[in-house]
């Protein structure tokens, strides 16, 4: 993983943990020190989580994190899962090119060594982070379908939504946690993988849909690290904005 999507990973991270509040202003140059790096990839990284719909322009005053609701989130996260699902009975019912075969076995291959580990260790996120993409990517690439394709981008635009948008870091005590969400997702696309090089095209899209909930046990799994209501991201909850 590059240093500029290490960044991105790391805002994220603080945007999920609450040490980038809902509202509050993002200083390019106080991030720059947090985070130990230079001011032209913290500028890059925080136009691409404007582009997710995580941070917000303000005028003259640079960005601030958005305020958003649990149910967002979700129902972004539920749509990525019907498009991909529909991506993936398309890939199956034309057939798997040999190159995608290939980058899927690899997929499995690099979440197979994480799982392996039985535990979640440093770096590990940028790892699944990259794999997960790199799954994803390749089964809608293999439907072959532009107007899913485009779907999909526009709705990668919502916070969390996208296959990368991941932020696992949360702190030690969720290690055992993330890793249990780690094999799940392993679990999944490897019975994808199944569907796709058999050919079964309602499984598979069964099986993408269904996938989409890992990360939305992501986002409980972050809440109940810090200690949140269940229902509460960041300093939102279900319904919308908490007040006080």
């Amino acid at each position: 993983m590059s240093q500029q999507d290490r960044i991105v990973l790391q805002l994220r991270e603080l945007i999920l943990s609450g040490g980038l509040a809902p509202g509050q202003r993002v200083l390019e140059v106080a991030l720059a020190e947090t985070l130990q790096a230079s001011r032209t990839p913290v500028r890059r990284a925080i136009k691409i989580l404007e582009s997710e719909g995580l941070l917000v322009a303000n005028g003259t005053r640079g960005h601030q994190v958005r305020q958003l609701s649990f149910r967002d989130v979700v129902n972004a996260i539920e749509v990525r899962g019907v498009l991909e699902g529909l991506a993936a009975q398309a890939a199956a019912q034309r057939g798997l090119a040999p190159e995608a075969i290939a980058r899927l076995e690899h997929c499995i291959e690099v979440g197979r060594a994480l799982v392996d580990k039985n535990a979640m260790m440093a770096g590990d996120e940028e790892v699944f982070a990259n794999m997960n993409v790199t799954f994803h990517d390749t089964v809608i690439a293999a439907a072959g379908n532009r107007a899913l394709k485009q779907a999909l981008a526009f709705n990668d635009r919502l916070p969390f939504a996208a296959a990368g948008a991941v932020a696992i870091n949360v702190g030690a005590d969720a290690r055992v946690a993330q890793m249990a969400l780690l094999v799940s997702s392993q679990r999944d696309h490897v019975r994808i993988y199944q569907a796709l090089r058999q050919r079964q095209g309602a499984r598979a899209g069964a099986l993408v849909r269904e996938h989409a909930y890992v990360a939305v046990e992501h986002m409980r799994l972050v809440l109940a690290a810090r200690g949140d209501a269940v229902d509460a991201i960041s300093g939102f909850d279900e319904c919308g904005p908490r007040s006080g």
